[in-house]
């Protein structure tokens, strides 16, 4: 019995391959690494750096995330289609990993120049350039919480009001979504040798992940603009949009950063909210 999920694999394949073919440039040679899908030798690369770029073209143009991963003397390279369920999208990434797709590398300069690499204890080594991220970091759904305002020295009173605003603003606008049938979460990405990291949240029908910051500073937009970026990388599916929720309006040039990142901004208006993306 043939399973919808190695429908869409091979389906997956089969568009990869034609793309691929359709777009790569016929003059790359070489002996360097060679691209792999399934039995079929698609193109040879002088170096790895030429596969990922090659990959990713077709993988931007098809609106698939691409990952790079290197163990040992092989490269592999992953693909999956977003549009996916986050269990189908799992399961065709490692079908990708363990089948589809890989770039021996036959040359010690064939660890290219496009990327470093990260050793982990317990771990293989990962290509760390960035739209990767290392295989062991774990990324899990949790249901919202309120952050509870711990007492503070009298020089942090300052920090305590703005982190009570942060909670409160997080609850309101949780609790006006929800309201109108939005499935809020957020994410603990679990990386090895450190603390867990919790987002603030995500909306999980628009694929939105929001970071919500208790006063309308620069500073405060800077750290939301570096903690998404941070997060992103590791919330699935990937690719979320992003949006920094704050209290009120900041000033023109901290709108104008934000605006020329994409990065959407939500406030409170009346009994709601508005700059929710569309």
């Amino acid at each position: 019995m043939v399973e919808d999920s190695d429908i869409r694999f091979a389906a997956m394949v089969d568009v990869l391959e034609r793309h691929m073919r359709d777009n790569l440039n016929p003059e790359f040679s070489g002996y360097g690494g060679q691209l792999m899908l399934g039995q079929h030798s698609i193109e040879s690369f002088e170096t790895l750096a030429q596969a990922r770029k090659a990959l990713r073209i077709a993988g931007t143009r098809l609106g698939w995330t691409v990952r790079t991963h290197h163990s040992g003397n092989h490269q592999q390279l992953i693909a999956w289609d977003d549009r996916e369920p986050p269990d189908a999208v799992h399961h065709l990434m490692m079908r990708f990993a363990a089948n589809a797709m890989s770039a021996a590398l036959k040359s010690p300069d064939a660890h290219e120049q496009d990327g470093a690499t990260a050793e982990m204890p317990g771990v293989d080594s990962v290509s760390v350039d960035a739209d990767t991220h290392p295989a062991a970091v774990r990324t899990d759904p949790v249901r919202p919480e309120v952050s509870a305002v711990r007492s503070a020295p009298r020089t942090r009173v300052g920090e305590t009001s703005i982190e009570r605003r942060e909670s409160q603003l997080s609850a309101r606008f949780e609790r006006w979504m929800t309201n109108r049938g939005h499935d809020i979460q957020r994410f603990r990405i679990t990386v090895p040798g450190e603390p867990p990291l919790f987002t603030d949240l995500y909306d999980a029908d628009a694929r939105v992940l929001y970071e919500v910051k208790g006063a309308s500073t620069r500073e405060c937009v800077r750290m939301a603009v570096g903690q998404l970026y941070d997060y992103r990388r590791h919330v699935i599916p990937a690719g979320p949009r992003l949006a920094v929720l704050l209290p009120s309006l900041p000033q023109d040039d901290v709108r104008a950063l934000l605006g020329g990142l994409d990065i959407a901004l939500v406030c409170p208006l009346g009994d709601g909210f508005h700059g929710l993306p569309d």
